[in-house]
């Protein structure tokens, strides 16, 4: 029976797991990472550490649980970019997709280049991309731009290259840079151009399945066999849709965190015709993950929290629950929102579907009769609005789901599951199982080494049965949901041109 070490190379953690081929997790262990902030705007980690936690989630795992590692394999945050010198060693941070200083830069590379990079790359324009941080880093940090002789484009590629000596990054993670095009799944020329350099200064993109050996002091550092074959995988959003089980093209995956997304595995690159409403990755295996991600979803939660719900807090404590759990039970006993509030959610500006720094929080319809229940239900329904808005753009070009697959820390709260089955108008499976992308990572390298027969075969075998009850929507609450959700749109439109001059007043002027 092969054996396999699994990495998921998170923002704020590196997990490492031993499975076997039926996706059994033998042993496991998660090291955390920083982000640092020492500047407005700034959210940066440091290459090294990511690759010394790396070294040390890894170590001693496999004689832990008894085994002969036969493959490695890597997923990792997409997004980061950091430049390296000619050793391939840091001299600059990993710049996160946290950090938000290349935001004008994005907004000069939409108004220049309109839709060419999206139709090339597939990425729309934000500032959360590698292309948009290669330009603002030649301009505010030209030390650092002078220094470099190769530019990493995700946190995977400098760990890679401690871990096997090649500079390379997998055309899954790569298509996540604004930098790939997304049909010939090589550099584009065109972002190429407007980053002004050529591909001899980034990583080699390569097929995810191909074997690197590991080199040998860093196979005993970790305790495995010199040479042990490393893959270098796929993205985390591409591992997390194959390990909650959603790999054809009419099931969404929508995982539901600080932050969440929705993301469809099809077939072919789609690309939203109308606004750039979602993005388009390549996933590996000949598919491409179609969706999109917000920014506010557990974050708003968070926050509410922290504000609002301290005798809760305290409650919680005594009682030994979760302050959230509180929350929840109270926000079930609020009308659902046609009897009340619209909340939109955006505290941080959203990524999509609007693409607007600008947008801010805004809870609209209160009135005496509303408490502290029916705002907690608001920011549930906020963001199971915006992601719906998401997947309608998706469904405009013909892209649609039967059924959704729910996976993360917010899908634990069946109100919340239930609000995005009458929202949606779908059928809602959670996922319970936590390591959804270390699994993804087992199943694409056991497809990838012939161990199934076909990536259906693989995730039907290694991921089926993982999910709980299926929550149904309900036929008056979806059709309710959807007059409101037509409310939640024109309220975002009414005050969008109002954002962008009370950000102006009030903060650019001042």
């Amino acid at each position: 029976m092969p054996y396999f070490l699994s990495i998921d190379i998170g923002t704020t953690n590196v997990k490492a797991g031993i499975f076997d081929e039926e996706g059994n997790l033998l042993g496991q262990r998660l090291v955390e990472v920083r982000v640092y902030s020492d500047e407005p705007g700034s959210a940066v980690q440091d290459p090294r550490e990511i690759f010394s936690a790396v070294v040390s989630a890894s170590k001693g795992l496999a004689k832990e649980a008894g085994v002969r590692v036969d493959a490695v394999v890597l997923c990792s945050q997409m997004h980061g970019m950091a430049a390296l010198d000619s050793d391939y060693e840091p001299v600059s941070p990993l710049y996160t997709y946290l950090d938000t200083r290349p935001s004008k830069h994005s907004a000069m590379l939409e108004s220049e280049y309109g839709r060419k990079i999206y139709e090339e790359t597939g990425c729309p324009p934000l500032f959360i991309y590698p292309l948009t941080k290669l330009v603002w880093l030649r301009e505010a940090r030209p030390e650092e731009y002078a220094k470099a002789r190769y530019f990493a484009v995700s946190a995977k590629d400098y760990v890679l290259y401690k871990l096997t000596g090649e500079f390379v990054i997998d055309e899954s993670t790569a298509s996540g840079s604004q930098l790939l095009s997304v049909r010939t799944l090589k550099w584009s020329r065109v972002a190429l151009d407007v980053a002004g350099m050529d591909e001899d200064l980034l990583p080699a993109a390569v097929n995810g399945d191909r074997e690197i050996p590991m080199r040998a002091s860093v196979a005993r550092e970790i305790g495995l066999e010199p040479g042990t074959p490393v893959m270098p995988g796929i993205s985390d959003a591409a591992a997390h849709n194959v390990g909650v089980g959603v790999y054809s093209e009419t099931e969404l995956a929508l995982n539901l965190g600080t932050s969440a997304a929705v993301r469809i595995a099809s077939t072919k690159p789609v690309l939203d015709s109308r606004g750039m409403r979602f993005f388009c990755y390549y996933a590996g295996y000949d598919r491409w993950l179609v969706g999109g991600a917000i920014n506010n979803a557990g974050l708003v939660f968070k926050w509410f929290k922290e504000g609002f719900a301290h005798l809760e807090c305290c409650l919680a404590d005594v009682l030994g629950t979760s302050p959230y759990e509180l929350l929840e039970k109270e926000a079930g006993l609020a009308d659902p929102v046609p009897g009340g509030l619209l909340f939109l959610p955006y505290i941080t500006g959203e990524r999509f579907p609007v693409r607007d720094p600008y947008a801010r929080g805004v809870l609209y319809g209160l009135s005496l009769r509303h408490t502290k229940r029916d705002v907690v239900r608001a920011i549930m329904e906020g963001a199971a609005f915006t992601l719906r808005w998401i997947y309608d753009a998706m469904r405009e070009e013909g892209v649609s789901a039967h059924a959704i697959r729910a996976s993360g820390g917010g899908a634990k709260s069946r109100l919340w599951r239930e609000i995005l089955s009458n929202v949606f108008n779908l059928p809602v499976a959670y996922s319970m199982y936590e390591n959804a992308s270390l699994l993804g990572n087992v199943v694409f390298a056991g497809v990838s080494l012939g161990y199934y027969g076909s990536l259906e075969e693989a995730v039907s075998t290694v991921c089926g049965g993982r999910e709980c009850e299926v929550i149904e929507p309900d036929t008056g609450l979806a059709e309710l949901y959807s007059k409101a959700y037509v409310l939640f749109r024109d309220l975002y439109g009414t005050l969008r041109e109002f954002e962008k001059k009370y950000h102006k007043t009030l903060f650019e002027e001042a």
